[in-house]
């Protein structure tokens, strides 16, 4: 066992959530890689999400936060819900799991103002969630343009707001 912890962030709201996310972190634990591990996770209603329900199903210690929707007039309030409650599970030599680039820019920040503590952050990016937007025809025109604009904006972020790049694929990395 190393001497880290690791802080999963992810969204709840997925078909895979449990047999990808959830197996993966407790397998991680029963192994002992790491030291602690927290699930971060991004919930759309706090008020309505039953924590103490998943920490006795899967033993887990899970903290949340609010998600706002991924729109560029929401970066600024979705950095400060994560910011409080990321920055008081962090510690030193603390290694950072996202399971998305959609948060990286305000995880990044976050960490930058806790730079002191050599904190790590790895991006999981599991789709190309700019086409994959591009999909659905019968969005709202103009809540599609600015879906998009927060997409690409956080891909061209990406790089500047990670340390390592995680992939489900080779043809994803070069994409990305």
């Amino acid at each position: 066992m190393n001497n880290n912890k690791l802080i999963y962030i992810c969204k709840p709201y997925s078909s895979v959530f449990e047999s990808q996310v959830l197996e993966y972190l407790i397998q991680l634990k029963k192994r002992k890689i790491f030291r602690e591990i927290v699930l971060f996770l991004g919930v759309k209603d706090e008020n309505k999400f039953d924590v103490k329900e998943f920490v006795e199903k899967y033993d887990l210690d899970i903290k949340i936060f609010k998600l706002y929707p991924n729109y560029i007039f929401f970066k600024g309030i979705q950095y400060l819900a994560l910011r409080k409650n990321l920055e008081a599970i962090l510690e030193e030599n603390s290694i950072i799991h996202l399971r998305t680039e959609l948060l990286s820019n305000a995880v990044y920040k976050v960490v930058r103002k806790n730079q002191n503590k050599n904190i790590k952050v790895i991006t999981d990016v599991r789709g190309a969630v700019y086409e994959e937007t591009l999909l659905y025809k019968a969005y709202n025109p103009l809540l599609m343009k600015l879906k998009l604009l927060a997409h690409r904006k956080n891909l061209s972020e990406l790089k500047d707001n990670t340390d390592i790049i995680s992939c489900v694929s080779p043809e994803l990395k070069s994409y990305v």
